[in-house]
Order: C-alpha cells, then sequence, then structure tokens
C-alpha cells in the first residue's frame, strides 16, 4: 500500500509511532530504496540505499511516542520519478529488530511546470 506521494526537491517526512514499551531507549536508522513496484516493495538492486534522519518525538496530546524518520529536499532532488521504500531498524534493550516485513512505500513525482 502507498503510504503518500512527495514531490523529487521537496522535504520527505513520515512518522514510525511507538506501539508499545519506552520509546526514549531505542534508537532508531531508517534509510529509503527505489522500489521495482508500486504495490509490493521489490527493491532495486542497482540503488544504494541512502541514510534519512530520524528524530525521536515525545507523546502529545493525541499523538504518541515515536520516530520521524525524514530527507531533506536537497537530497530528494537528486532521487528521480518513481516508488520508493523506506525500512528501519530499532536497537534496543532487547537487541535490534529489523521492520522490513512492512516497509513504507512511496511515490516521487516531478512537480508541475507553470
Amino acid at each position: 500500500m502507498l503510504l503518500g506521494t512527495f514531490r523529487i526537491g521537496e522535504d520527505i517526512a513520515i512518522a514510525l509511532d511507538a506501539v508499545s514499551g519506552n520509546a526514549s531507549s531505542v534508537t532508531v536508522q531508517a534509510w529509503i530504496v527505489r522500489s521495482m513496484e508500486r504495490s509490493l516493495f521489490r527493491p532495486e538492486s542497482s540503488f544504494t540505499p541512502i541514510a534519512m534522519t530520524v528524530a525521536p518525538r515525545a507523546a502529545s496530546g493525541d499523538f504518541p511516542a515515536g520516530w520521524n524518520i525524514s530527507m531533506a529536499a536537497a537530497q530528494s532532488a537528486d532521487l528521480s520519478e518513481g516508488f520508493y521504500g523506506i525500512d528501519a531498524k530499532l536497537t534496543g534493550a532487547g537487541g535490534t529488530i529489523d521492520i522490513t516485513d512492512s516497509t513504507a512505500l512511496i511515490a516521487l513525482t516531478k512537480a508541475a511546470v507553470a
């Protein structure tokens, strides 16, 4: 399932919510990889994964604790149109959990020309 659509050359940001435990005791790494398909994450073998920025997020009102995963506009400007998967790896007291079984799929499109 497609999580969202972003324009090439704009910030990319998604939220990863903590579903249990103490989010502040977990370290998260995330990266983006080009996918060969829209509905199923199949990474392109020639694409080198790009690290994304991860910032912890405290619970606030209706928003749970978790992490904001992002890529600056300057970095997304170097990507091409298509579909991308965003994966994360969580490391805490219990070890490392790779959550690639729930890859977030996004689409990158070109901005409209005026």
